[in-house]
C-alpha cells in the first residue's frame, strides 16, 4: 500500500497538537505541516499530497473560501470547535468534519471516509 501524504494547516495550539499526534498514530498516513503565511492559495497549489487537514479558519479567512479558490488537489477535513459548520463542510465537498476534542475513533472514521474517497477516484479516472 502507497502511504497517502497528508498536509495538516491547523494553528499551533494545543488542541491542534493534539490532533496531529493522532494522526500519527495511524501508519497509512504521512503527516506533515506546513505554514501559511502571505498568499495561503499559492502555497495550497504547490503542495503535493493527497488528504488535507484544515482548520475552520486560516490566516483569518474562512477555509471554505479557500476550498472554492484553490481548487484543492486533494481531499480535505475540516477540524472545527464549531458543531455547526459541519453541514457547511459537507456541503463544500470536505470528506470528512471533526469537531475538538478530537478522538482517535473519530479519527479513524473521517480518515477513513477521506481513504475511499481517494481509492474511488484513483479508480475511476483510470477508466
Amino acid at each position: 500500500m502507497v502511504p497517502v501524504q497528508v498536509i495538516c494547516l491547523l494553528p499551533d495550539d494545543r488542541e491542534s497538537c493534539r490532533v496531529r499526534g493522532i494522526l500519527k498514530t495511524f501508519p497509512l498516513f504521512c503527516a506533515r505541516d506546513i505554514l501559511l503565511t502571505g498568499d495561503s492559495v499559492a502555497q495550497v497549489r504547490k503542495a503535493r499530497a493527497d488528504l488535507f487537514l484544515l482548520n475552520d479558519r486560516i490566516n483569518g479567512q474562512e477555509s471554505f473560501a479557500l476550498i472554492e479558490e484553490a481548487e484543492w488537489p486533494g481531499e480535505v477535513i475540516i477540524v472545527s470547535r464549531d458543531p455547526a459548520l459541519g453541514v457547511k463542510a459537507f456541503e463544500k465537498g470536505a470528506a470528512g468534519f471533526l469537531i475538538h476534542p478530537v478522538t482517535p475513533e473519530k479519527m479513524a472514521l473521517a480518515l477513513w471516509r477521506a481513504y475511499e474517497r481517494l481509492w474511488f477516484r484513483g479508480r475511476t479516472e483510470t477508466y
